[in-house]
């Protein structure tokens, strides 16, 4: 069941983030009350969501985390991916969700969708998901126009 996170499940969500980070092999570290309390502040201050998967027994097997802010150059208003990380056993899931964010971008009048191509990550096939779905890479970002 695809859901938008409230401050109850980020601790879940949260526990994803050492995997994410060993995966990615991404520098610095992950520290989950970190994650969690920047999260909240996040999403109180509408600025973003995180859109999850939880399985049938309610565990989180797959996230992905949106910015939303008013371009400084223009005015117009950008969702920008933070994060995506399915487990991999779970992973037919996490192109789900990227169409659900898409859906969210779309309801609230988002006029670009940014996506981050860690190079670290699945690079070959985001490379070749990305300009799929209508992305077109911008410097090292993906972006499209909604």
């Amino acid at each position: 069941m695809i859901r938008i996170a409230t401050d109850d499940q980020l601790d879940g969500i949260a526990q994803l983030g050492p995997k994410f980070w060993s995966e990615s092999n991404l520098p610095g570290g992950f520290k989950p009350d970190v994650f969690v309390e920047n999260w909240k502040k996040i999403i109180a201050r509408d600025q973003g969501c995180i859109i999850f998967n939880q399985d049938e027994k309610g565990g989180i097997n797959g996230a992905i985390g949106l910015l939303v802010y008013q371009d400084i150059n223009d005015g117009e208003l950008v969702m920008q991916e933070a994060f995506w990380f399915v487990s991999p056993e779970s992973r037919g899931f996490g192109l789900r969700l990227l169409k659900k964010a898409e859906e969210i971008a779309k309801m609230i009048n988002v006029k670009r969708f940014v996506m981050t191509h860690l190079l670290n990550g699945y690079a070959d096939k985001l490379s070749r998901l990305y300009p799929r779905m209508g992305f077109k890479a911008l410097e090292i970002n993906y972006i499209k126009h909604l």
